[in-house]
């Protein structure tokens, strides 16, 4: 199945939004360190770019995703259409469930 033409914008906001945000954390942590490194004595304008490595920047990176709110990724589902609505104790149920994986995959994967 293929999307419609020129309807990627409208029904992929929800990753627009998200990535948005993942993208100017990002850049925050990357000018702050940036920075930090001007600021250091004895430092060449020539080396900051040589400054982050690899690590450095995983290390943004997850910082960078742990700083997408909640309300960021809830407000992107809802500007896409999807909509929670809780009619029946199956769905709060399944809620529960989702919240407690949720909750155990963040556990697992903070450093």
């Amino acid at each position: 199945m293929f999307f419609p033409l020129n309807t990627t914008s409208v029904l992929q906001s929800c990753d627009q939004e998200i990535i948005s945000s993942f993208k100017i954390n990002y850049r925050k942590l990357l000018a702050r360190s940036i920075l930090c490194e001007m600021n250091a004595p004895n430092v060449i304008a020539s080396e900051l770019e040589n400054k982050i490595n690899v690590y450095d920047a995983i290390i943004m990176i997850k910082r960078a995703w742990n700083s997408v709110t909640l309300n960021t990724i809830q407000g992107s589902f809802k500007k896409s259409g999807f909509l929670i609505t809780k009619n029946s104790d199956e769905i709060a149920s399944n809620d529960q469930e989702l919240h407690d994986i949720a909750l155990e995959a963040t556990i697992k994967f903070k450093m």
